[in-house]
């Protein structure tokens, strides 16, 4: 039989993992400069070019507007805690079950 510490692990660190794939659906306020070639984030302006691309700076090549809502990393983060936590979960039941 499973211990009753274990089941609460698996639905906590489930929670937690629930959490942090909610977490990175959470849209992000402020407008944000970003450059159109390369699209990285562009955090000072005055040096001319973009640091990633080396791209010259001109009024045509900035675009500011609001970040994605979603932040792919965080996300996949959470998912892979989730699928973790889901595979062990089944596998310790099943092992409990079968009594190995």
């Amino acid at each position: 039989m499973i211990p009753g510490l274990l089941v609460v692990m698996f639905v906590l660190l489930f929670a937690a993992g629930a959490a942090v794939m909610l977490s990175s659906l959470i849209p992000r306020p402020g407008l944000h400069t970003f450059c159109v070639k390369c699209a990285h984030q562009l955090v000072d302006t005055s040096a001319g070019f973009c640091p990633r691309c080396r791209r010259i700076l001109t009024p045509e090549m900035i675009v500011t507007c609001t970040r994605s809502a979603i932040n792919g990393r965080r996300f996949l983060l959470g998912l892979g805690i989730v699928a973790v936590v889901a595979i062990t979960a089944a596998w310790t039941l099943r092992s409990a079950w079968i009594g190995i």
